[in-house]
């Protein structure tokens, strides 16, 4: 868990932001990671082809 996901967890148990706020700002964290994610195994694949 990334340090911006737990401050998030945390604000979203204490309540203290709107909901849509948190849900965009979820949903923007969520977009990034998925796109770094996808990123690092594109990366890996092409490691994996250059080995074989």
């Amino acid at each position: 868990v990334s340090g911006f996901e737990l401050l998030t967890l945390i604000l979203l148990h204490h309540g203290d932001v709107p909901e849509t706020v948190t849900c965009r700002w979820l949903t923007a964290l969520t977009d990034r990671d998925w796109s770094l994610r996808n990123h690092s195994t594109q990366t890996e694949q092409r490691i994996q082809d250059l080995e074989t």
